[in-house]
């Protein structure tokens, strides 16, 4: 499970971890779980029905 953990969205945040989600950078931090499925998790203590949607 990769989780990022946020006080606020801004949309950068959001770009920005879709396109480390999406191009499996994960895997140069972590190349022993190469070939394993993980979860990403985004969170934030409010996120709005729009960015809801965005992570979806």
């Amino acid at each position: 499970m990769l989780l990022e953990t946020k006080a606020a969205i801004h949309p950068e945040y959001l770009h920005a971890f879709a396109e480390f989600v999406a191009g499996e950078q994960i895997f140069r931090y972590f190349p022993e779980y190469w070939g394993r499925a993980f979860i990403p998790v985004f969170s934030a203590l409010p996120i709005l029905d729009n960015d809801l949607a965005r992570l979806t």
